[in-house]
């Protein structure tokens, strides 16, 4: 492709983008055209504003799209840092705070400009084939993201923690772990991120920070396989991770997933491609395994256990003594986990433990429910597999299961991986960075495997594979006669098989009618969900100020904008360890006032449901009348939706 064309495709595809954006928009052409241009330039400046930053401190020499992606993810992981140390202060978590925080990053920005030896962007780059297809792939990413970004979420997840977490902390005023909620003792990173979006512009805008990683993981994939394989191999890359279903659902429904893979993928990445003459590299990896753990705690063993084995085995340089090597990978997890440090000091000083849940047979954990960690494994599919687990695997990720698609979407791959995997085996023999590279995913899948099973935990192996694969395929191809159509015929399938995730995210999610602007975000989210409708309610009649919620039965607290507490299955509930202790009504009521609660929202259906399942919940199957009693004694209740009320606590 020649550069007028390319240009003119670039120009083409961005007409129209903007044209379906601003021509969907229920709210009008000129809303949807600054909403869109606002969100694109606002993240954007974010991110060349921390791949700045993230130069001048790992001394990088990185230039245009290779800055923005290795710099970018590596300032994104320090950003965190930054958002995370001032939120925990009182009041460092209101949106003028956040602003304040993205203020003194641009402006930072802004002034290494001035000091910095490298010309990020004004040094001419010759753009070959490759790095146009990938460019226009990441632009058509960007408008197909910015169009379902305005789809509310519905996953259970996000709206009981990834978006409720961020959204009560800007209400309270600061980021905090709280004793009844097992979820926000996880790692704050990505909830952080969202934190940003719902500051700044409102739920897209939130969105578009799981859009934002995702653009980056596609972005690296590619420059991982063209600096290992070539650019063939890099656009081949970008594609397959693009069209791999797991991948396809996280950029869809906003999570933890995404961002964890970016930073794992990311961290590792940098550790394959550092070398003697540059150390930047060996930095960058230690800064985004930092990320990795302050998105989960998985980070702790990929990729700041592998990364610190790998750099122990395999040195830059040689030769290299034992001491000097065991030195290197200590530096490299030490700064890892000192990032992270203020979260662990924060779940110290509030439940006890901290890396909990995990770890509380060890440390005594404030507000986890007797049998709630064990519970909570369960459900997260951890400990040790079982034959059971290797039966599971065929459905959750190649067929797909009707059982577990009500739950997250299913396949996790699909039968894509399945048939071109071998062939990069093949070049595993005589090509030493397939080898590598394979190896790589084979470890992040056997990690994934021995302890945490969901599928969307596999982001960065799906990623290292997806690279591997490209890389196989490639180095086949340079065997010549037939085997040089391998690529293309490659390409073509990956473009086949991305229709069938798409079409599962629509079933999962429902949300396509908000996507292409026949239906409005509030319909959509009020229809499915009672307990929205009631929110609405909520924030218009009560006072954040005065105000404090208590819900029973929900977990799902994303929408308010008052106080609240919403206690998992996990935890010990307050109000059912005042009946415990007295049942009478009145007694429970004064326990709540103390407590600052003023009303209580409560859903029995899922009380019912929760009480057979959770542990903390067992004194309402023992005294089933208690609950009831307890409701009646609340009064007529102050607004209804469905089968959720909200009702106000007696004095």
């Amino acid at each position: 492709m020649r550069v007028s064309g390319f240009l003119a495709a670039i120009i083409g595809l961005s007409a129209i983008g903007i044209a379906f954006l601003t021509g969907t928009d229920l709210r009008g052409p000129a809303i949807g055209l600054l909403d869109a241009v606002a969100r694109v330039a606002v993240w954007g400046l974010i991110l060349v504003s921390c791949a700045r930053l993230a130069a001048r401190i790992v001394g990088s020499r990185l230039t245009g799209l290779a800055h923005v992606i290795w710099d970018g993810a590596t300032g994104l992981a320090g950003l965190i840092v930054l958002l995370l140390v001032v939120g925990l202060v009182p009041g460092g978590f209101r949106p003028v705070s956040v602003h304040f925080v993205l203020l003194v990053v641009v402006a930072a920005a802004a002034y290494t400009v001035t000091k910095d030896p490298v010309a990020r962007f004004r040094t001419p780059q010759h753009v070959d084939a490759p790095s146009r297809g990938v460019i226009l792939l990441l632009l058509g990413l960007l408008l197909a993201g910015l169009a379902w970004d305005r789809v509310p979420p519905s996953f259970f997840d996000t709206r009981a923690y990834h978006f409720a977490l961020p959204e009560m902390w800007l209400v309270n005023g600061r980021i905090a772990p709280e004793t009844w909620s097992l979820h926000a003792w996880f790692p704050p990173g990505m909830p952080l991120l969202y934190g940003v979006g719902l500051a700044t512009g409102g739920e897209p805008w939130a969105n578009d920070a799981s859009l934002l990683v995702g653009l980056l993981l596609v972005a690296g994939a590619f420059d991982l396989a063209r600096r290992s394989f070539g650019g063939a191999a890099g656009l081949l890359a970008a594609a397959l991770v693009t069209a791999t279903p797991l991948i396809l659902y996280a950029l869809a429904i906003p999570a933890a997933d995404l961002g964890h893979g970016l930073f794992v993928f990311g961290s590792l990445a940098c550790l394959f491609l550092r070398s003697a003459e540059d150390p930047s590299w060996w930095k960058r990896a230690s800064v985004l395994a930092g990320g990795a753990l302050l998105t989960k705690y998985l980070g702790l063993i990929a990729p700041i256990a592998i990364g610190a084995v790998w750099i122990g085995l395999k040195p830059v340089s040689t030769p290299v003594s034992w001491r000097r090597r065991i030195g290197e990978a200590f530096r490299f997890a030490a700064l890892a986990v000192l990032l992270a440090a203020p979260w662990f000091a924060a779940n110290v000083l509030t439940v006890g433990n901290p890396v909990a849940p995990a770890a509380s047979s060890i440390f005594p954990t404030r507000g986890l429910a007797p049998g709630g960690a064990q519970r909570f494994r369960g459900d997260a599919r951890g400990g040790l597999p079982g034959w059971q687990d290797v039966r599971n695997l065929g459905p959750r990720w190649i067929s797909g299961s009707e059982e577990d698609s009500r739950f997250y979407p299913t396949p996790a791959f699909g039968w894509l991986p399945l048939v071109l995997a071998p062939l990069a085996l093949v070049a595993v023999r005589n090509d030493r960075n397939v080898r590598a590279v394979m190896g790589v995913a084979a470890v992040l899948f056997a990690v994934w495997f021995m302890t945490y099973r969901w599928e969307r935990f596999l982001v960065a192996g799906a990623t290292v594979l997806a690279v591997g694969i490209a890389g196989g395929i490639v180095a086949m191809a340079r065997r010549g006669n037939a085997l040089r159509v391998l690529p293309f015929v490659a390409a073509l399938f990956t473009v086949l098989s991305i229709l069938a995730p798409l079409l599962e995210i629509g079933r999962f999610n429902h949300g396509l009618r908000v996507a292409l602007g026949l239906e409005s975000a509030q319909e959509f989210i009020g229809g499915g969900f009672p307990s929205a409708r009631l929110f609405r309610l909520v924030n218009e009649r009560l006072d954040p100020g005065r105000d404090r919620i208590l819900f029973l039965g929900e977990m799902r607290h994303y929408g308010l904008s008052v106080p609240r507490c919403a206690p998992t299955g996990f935890n010990t509930h307050p109000l059912v360890e005042a009946l415990r202790n007295d049942p009478d009504a009145g007694t429970a009521h004064a326990a709540m006032r103390r407590l600052r609660f003023t009303h209580v929202i409560v859903d029995p259906g899922w009380i019912a449901r929760s009480a057979a399942q959770y542990p903390s919940l067992s004194y309402l199957v023992q005294q089933p009348d208690a609950m009831a009693h307890y409701i009646g004694s609340l009064g007529t209740p102050l607004a209804v939706e469905g089968n959720v009320a909200l009702f106000r606590i007696p004095d």
